[in-house]
């Protein structure tokens, strides 16, 4: 996913309200959107483009959220090994990662690529 996961959210529902007709976009300012040139549909608004992203944004920032935390848990997997045996504190560290997305609601990616509305644990 994701060094800019705000322009991905943004070119998924250009897309979906366009049949995949985008062809340009950059950075984060919905007026950059370019769309091909053989395109005949409507031209959706920038109204129409963020309540777009905000019916997709649920889904798409528990993706960011899951990668995130698994990226977490993937620098930690070391401590699983056999031949070491984890604190309690690192047990309870991977349990609340492993738990984060049923645990979290509502979060969001904001324009800047962040996400926000989750509480991550702290790593021992």
């Amino acid at each position: 996913m994701a060094d800019k996961p705000y322009q991905l959210i943004i070119v998924e529902a250009v897309q979906a309200l366009t049949n995949n007709n985008l062809a340009s976009f950059t950075g984060t300012d919905l007026s950059t959107v370019g769309l091909a040139e053989d395109y005949s549909g409507t031209v959706p608004t920038t109204a129409q483009i963020q309540a777009k992203i905000d019916e997709l944004m649920p889904d798409f920032a528990m993706e960011v959220l899951r990668e995130k935390r698994d990226k977490l848990i993937a620098e930690t997997d070391w401590w699983a090994n056999s031949d070491i045996t984890m604190t309690a504190a690192q047990t309870t560290y991977r349990q609340a990662l492993r738990d984060l997305p049923a645990n979290t609601t509502n979060p969001v990616v904001d324009t800047a690529g962040n996400l926000t509305g989750v509480t991550w644990p702290t790593k021992p």
